[in-house]
């Protein structure tokens, strides 16, 4: 017999849009950077899409992003910070 047995559960967090929402209303979003697919189906609704390009710490969510019909500018070489922005600064610094 089996038993199936939940280890972790990944949640959104209730007060996601208003956070989201608040960090970027004074002020305009150039990047906006996902470490994981959750993260993507969980803050992609509130986030302001239209000027910002978007990052993507590895291919799969790179993929997620792409999946719902974004536009992916970065994708990090290593799963790791600084894979993410070698990324980044590789982009931001061609189109200066």
């Amino acid at each position: 017999t089996h038993q199936m047995i939940t280890v972790y559960k990944t949640v959104r967090n209730p007060d996601i849009a208003y956070a989201l929402r608040k960090a970027c209303a004074d002020k305009p979003v150039d990047w906006l950077v996902f470490f994981s697919p959750s993260g993507v189906e969980f803050c992609l609704d509130f986030l302001p899409k239209a000027n910002a390009k978007f990052a993507a710490i590895g291919p799969t969510t790179a993929q997620k992003l792409r999946d719902c019909g974004v536009v992916v500018s970065a994708v990090a070489a290593t799963p790791n910070p600084d894979g993410l922005i070698k990324a980044v600064l590789s982009v931001s610094n061609s189109n200066e």
